[in-house]
């Protein structure tokens, strides 16, 4: 049977993830393979391990991109921590808190939530409080920047009071990692993860992982072996293969952090307005708001619950469309995929490829309006 070769239409991707990536690192994918023992390849794998100790502001030994998703990050980070009967606090202010605790739970660990509504922030003093009052802790596991509503989570006020309760700290850097600071050694923090396709720019598959001397510690000192073979730390040692990594992480050694995170404000900046004119309006910024997903946290001007928001959503498909951009909403916490394609005013379209895209290689064409509103 014969098959068409496949050819991807061009996107600009403005969505929480994937996003666009360099063209230093596609070429990067388009570079002859080397074998996993060669002296070149073992030789890059050192090299990737400094950019990404750069990364991550760490000197962890222990620095190394997990073969899999942001995802296969989240459950190394637990499987290898938490043992049967472990109880671990997970701050839960959206979805992959949640999908933490619920990680927790499969390992047999006691998962004790401190819960705040989506979109706000874990109080430093909730996290004490169910501290002092839950017994032993093996850990507390947080999400710095909450994909699914934008909530931006301070660390160090937190990672204090792992340190004076002998509580290892787990942070999701999904999100945040390359968008913003995450500081591993400064901060304290014991286990972090991230994933390719944020705000480093690589196409997904590679999760950014670190472990601080405690975690290994904790690691080396389990009574019963991890509960994942593939994910088991203590086997994987220096073995991994991120090429394509090695492009994307020079370009943030080059350009340096600080211009990144300046860059990514700015085009939440740039975008917000022109969101607003789509009768959809930015949860409120208390200063605790994603600079790095500036259209993932967006809500409809009033409230929205169950059949509502499912219509909604729905709508959004259908109406607010337009070929070659991809964005992301949120509603209520619900994170909305949006496919855009011909449903824009014109005058707003002009505005918004004007801000977004200079490029003449992401045409955009402009389709006639329906006349369908939200």
């Amino acid at each position: 049977m014969p098959f068409k070769n496949f050819i991807p239409p061009r996107r600009l991707l403005l969505g929480p993830g994937p996003s666009m990536v360099h063209p230093r690192v596609l070429h990067a994918l388009s570079t002859p393979l080397l074998g996993h023992l060669d002296p070149a390849f073992l030789a890059l794998m050192d090299d990737i391990q400094a950019l990404l100790r750069f990364v991550f502001q760490t000197k962890n030994h222990f620095t190394i991109a997990v073969s899999g998703t942001g995802s296969a990050g989240m459950e190394a980070s637990i499987v290898n921590i938490v043992e049967p009967g472990d109880a671990v606090i997970i701050g839960v202010n959206g979805l992959f808190g949640t999908r933490l605790a619920t990680i927790v739970e499969r390992c047999g660990g006691k998962a004790i939530l401190v819960e705040a509504p989506w979109g706000q922030i874990i109080e430093p003093d909730a996290i004490e409080a169910a501290l002092r009052r839950s017994g032993p802790i093996k850990a507390v596991a947080i999400v710095h920047a909450e994909t699914s509503t934008g909530a931006w989570q301070p660390l160090e006020p937190i990672a204090n009071l792992c340190r004076n309760h002998d509580t290892l700290f787990i942070v999701d850097a999904v999100t945040s990692l390359g968008g913003a600071p995450v500081e591993i050694d400064r901060w304290g923090i014991d286990v972090c993860y991230s994933a390719t396709q944020k705000c480093l720019s690589c196409p997904p598959g590679l999760s950014p992982f670190t472990l601080s001397d405690r975690a290994m510690a904790a690691i080396r000192a389990r009574r019963t072996p991890c509960q994942s073979w593939y994910l088991d730390m203590a086997l994987i040692a220096d073995y991994w293969a991120p090429l394509i990594r090695h492009s994307s992480l020079t370009n943030h050694g080059e350009f340096g952090f600080d211009s990144l995170h300046v860059l990514h404000q700015d085009c939440k900046h740039f975008l917000a307005p022109l969101i607003e004119e789509l009768l959809l309006h930015l949860v409120e910024d208390d200063g605790w708001i994603s600079r790095f997903i500036p259209l993932n946290f967006i809500s409809p001007s009033e409230p929205i619950i169950g059949p509502t928001l499912l219509r909604i959503a729905n709508d959004l498909v259908g109406c607010i469309q337009f070929t070659d951009f991809r964005f992301g909403l949120s509603a209520i916490g619900i994170a909305v995929r949006m496919v855009l394609k011909n449903q824009l005013p014109v005058g707003l379209l002009d505005r918004v490829v004007g801000r977004v895209s200079r490029n003449p290689q992401h045409p955009v064409k402009v389709g006639s309006c329906h006349g369908r509103r939200l």
